[in-house]
């Protein structure tokens, strides 16, 4: 309303973002999916049904009982929904509230832990990490050791504002999302009849460029509209990312080709699809390999 505070769109568009991202997570887990090319479109679907009306419904009762004369939308701060329940049905509901948003936290912070520290995991597959991160639990089969290191680097950020670091996420995962579709699209071209759990019906060819061009896009614009504070702490994560890695690989000897890191992919993608023999030669293609390759690392170290 009038008088009221300005929009931060920045802000804005990245806890919207926030509330609505993490869908691509679920590929990293694919190969502990069983028939993932049917399961998982559906499922995407129905999630993000539920993902909206569970933010729209809240939303809903909470300006319907909210009144004008107490500020609106401009009195909402930080757990307000709190305040919502309280108006709504008294202290115990909002004593619920505030219990299911503690449970919902965690969910969501073990979910992400463990789908993020497959990436961990593979980039260790890949010579690119530390080979412990690759480690397998005997048990349950999980990067055990990548989710530990994870969730401990995750830590450090309860030291940041939420704002800030809404932000800086956002802006790395736009980052991340623009290479992953154009990897998508790039992939889609080179490597047409490379064995996937799931296949965008779009052509090979300009069908998949535009498919991914308005996210790109939209990508960019978030971003554009990013904050200094958190633009420059992920220019430092992107930073020290880079020399970490580079560091790492100068000192293990790794010179791999764009082809060669695509074998863990391969790998997974095998395993998940089990379509036929032909699919499991293309993987032993990749992974295998090739004549005289081993005499020449040999000779190398």
């Amino acid at each position: 309303g009038e008088g009221g505070e300005p929009v931060d769109w920045g802000v804005f568009f990245a806890i919207l973002l926030w509330n609505t991202s993490g869908f691509d997570s679920a590929g990293t887990c694919a190969a502990e999916v069983a028939e993932p090319g049917k399961s998982y479109f559906p499922a995407m679907c129905i999630t993000l049904g539920m993902t909206l009306a569970t933010y729209l419904l809240p939303v809903a009762v909470g300006v319907s009982v909210t009144a004008a004369d107490e500020g609106g939308f401009g009195a909402w701060r930080t757990g307000h929904f709190v305040e919502v329940g309280r108006l709504v049905g008294g202290p115990w509901l909002a004593g619920w509230i505030a219990a299911a948003g503690a449970v919902s936290a965690l969910a969501l912070l073990t979910s992400l832990l463990c789908t993020s520290s497959r990436a961990l995991a593979a980039l260790a597959e890949l010579g690119m990490a530390p080979a412990a991160l690759a480690r397998l639990h005997p048990q349950y089969g999980t990067p055990h050791i990548a989710v530990f290191v994870n969730g401990v680097l995750t830590s450090c950020l309860v030291l940041l504002d939420f704002e800030i670091i809404a932000e800086m996420a956002m802006c790395l995962y736009c980052l991340a999302m623009m290479f992953e579709l154009l990897a998508l699209a790039r992939l889609r071209t080179t490597e047409p009849a490379l064995p996937r759990p799931y296949r965008i019906p779009v052509s090979d060819g300009l069908g998949i460029f535009l498919f991914v061009l308005p996210p790109c896009l939209l990508c960019l614009a978030l971003v554009a509209n990013s904050g200094t504070v958190p633009a420059a702490l992920g220019v430092v994560v992107v930073g020290l990312t880079a020399i970490v890695h580079c560091c790492w690989v100068r000192r293990c000897g790794v010179l791999r080709t764009l082809r060669e890191r695509g074998t863990y992919a391969a790998v997974q993608l095998a395993h998940v699809v089990g379509r036929g023999p032909a699919e499991e030669a293309e993987a032993e293609r990749l992974v295998l390999p090739r004549p005289g390759r081993g005499a020449e690392s040999e000779e190398t170290s």
